[in-house]
């Protein structure tokens, strides 16, 4: 019996338990989908459109041990495969999967580990960047045009906390003590809060019981450049 397209990544992602589509987006860890998914529900109260879901996925990798930069490298070229034989969703559309991954020392590991194994930076994997323009081009240009963008912070790892307001972090920075390993680098807009790994998940809850929309602009903003790379609807639907 012929299976209709769509069907064998559509059951291979159904057993590691993602919500796969036709345009999706894999993160490390459960942190970094929580921290997306609580911007698009922010988004959406405020604007009544979805930068997620409706017709772009974000999931992570794995829970806990599950996840990582090991267990994605392994689970994204699987999935690369697969679209190799199957690379249509039911209504015939190409499916199309990227990671985007920590700009730390695990993440740009992996990011070089994937370019070895052929995939393209910036257009297969992108590493996580303060700033990463709406525009379209080739991915050598994309790249160097984002790391102009961030060369004031290019000394700098880039994780998901680093997009939340400076605000937020310095309000929970003076309730958590304890919580940094160093003081917090500031340059411009930028900024850089080196968190004990004891303390992300408190960071997390603090952010989904506090943060407006505003504090989360930079996520938005991230998700909206993505939205506009993959030729998707910027402002959502």
């Amino acid at each position: 019996m012929k299976l209709k397209p769509g069907a064998y990544i559509g059951e291979y992602a159904s057993r590691q338990g993602w919500p796969f589509g036709t345009h999706n987006i894999i993160v490390e860890g459960t942190s970094d989908q929580e921290y997306f998914h609580l911007a698009n529900e922010l988004y959406l109260k405020r604007y009544k459109k979805n930068l997620l879901v409706q017709d772009l996925t974000l999931f992570a990798v794995g829970d806990r041990e599950k996840g990582g930069t090991k267990t994605l490298r392994t689970q994204f070229r699987t999935v690369r495969d697969i679209l190799k034989t199957d690379p249509l969703d039911a209504n015939g559309r190409p499916i199309l999967v990227l990671c985007i991954l920590d700009n730390d020392p695990a993440g740009r590991g992996l990011f070089n580990a994937l370019r070895s194994d052929g995939f393209i930076p910036y257009a297969d994997m992108f590493l996580l960047h303060r700033i990463i323009p709406c525009m379209h081009g080739n991915p050598i240009q994309l790249e160097k045009y984002i790391l102009g963008a961030n060369q004031k912070w290019k000394a700098w790892d880039c994780e998901i906390e680093d997009l939340l307001s400076r605000d937020l972090l310095e309000c929970f920075v003076e309730n958590n003590n304890g919580s940094l390993k160093r003081p917090p680098d500031i340059a411009g807009d930028g900024h850089r809060f080196d968190f004990y790994e004891h303390a992300k998940p408190a960071l997390l809850h603090f952010v989904k019981e506090y943060a407006s929309l505003d504090e989360l602009q930079n996520i938005i903003a991230l998700l909206k450049s993505i939205r506009f790379l993959l030729r998707l609807s910027k402002d959502g639907v």
